[in-house]
């Protein structure tokens, strides 16, 4: 795929995303993820059920417009309603709403990529009204075993690679365990949370990326936010942020 072929019409995508809550049709009645929506023929972006594994069912954000669609949609932050700084077993399980804010669960993330080669795209808003990607060919995690370590490469986007950035207090986070304020599994002497972060990610001394930070209503520049250091060159948190996956 064309590495400029995220960026066709993001804005658009992403509000028909945020404004269109309903499918087309009725619900599919079995779906392991929105590539398995698609596939039978659903078109509108919206919340659909799928089912990862058997047993578990989940509610979660389809796109299955920008670039193909197909999209999973694991975390998205847009007002704030949603408190990120949960503890390991929250992040395990997944919290929030569908229709506002959510995180999937490492459980369900883990999944929906170990099993087949998986891309992640991330869309993120400034408080500008400015609009940046970061795409990676090869997204996936680790069972809780090996703490959902994370194994990502590919770059392409925008928005810069923060996960893979170098800067002499940090180091990349790409290859490292998932961190709670109740699990320090990063690579810091101290926990990155909270000393400087905020929520779970996959922290290493301790990153120049915290999408799960804490949600400010204007452009902070601090290191707890929800940031991303390559998109403007600090720690501003952001306004709008979609992190999804599909099988390649």
């Amino acid at each position: 795929m064309p590495k400029t072929s995220y960026r066709y019409n993001i804005k658009v995508r992403v509000t028909f995303i945020l404004n269109h809550g309903a499918a087309c049709k009725d619900r599919p009645p079995t779906a392991r993820d929105c590539d398995d929506v698609q596939s039978q023929g659903y078109t509108c972006s919206g919340v659909y059920t799928i089912t990862p594994v058997p047993g578990r069912s989940v509610n979660v954000l389809c796109d299955l417009q920008t670039a193909g669609g197909r999209w999973t949609i694991f975390q998205h932050r847009k007002d704030g309603s949603v408190n990120f700084d949960m503890n390991w077993f929250r992040y395990k399980n997944g919290f929030g709403d569908a229709y506002t804010e959510s995180w999937i669960g490492n459980e369900n993330l883990y999944s929906l990529t170990s099993s087949r080669k998986t891309e992640l795209l991330i869309l993120m808003e400034a408080w500008d009204g400015v609009w940046k990607y970061a795409s990676y060919s090869q997204f996936y995690i680790n069972s809780e075993f090996d703490k959902y370590r994370l194994t990502v490469s590919g770059f392409s986007g925008t928005a810069g690679d923060s996960l893979m950035h170098m800067m002499s207090f940090t180091t990349p986070q790409g290859g490292q365990q998932f961190s709670t304020r109740d699990r320090d599994n990063d690579a810091w002497p101290l926990p990155c949370n909270p000393t400087y972060h905020r929520g779970g990610f996959w922290f290493n001394k301790c990153g120049a990326s915290d999408l799960n930070g804490h949600y400010y209503s204007s452009a902070v520049d601090i290191p707890a936010s929800c940031n991303w250091y390559t998109f403007s060159n600090n720690r501003q948190s952001l306004k709008t942020i979609f992190m999804m996956v599909r099988k390649v």
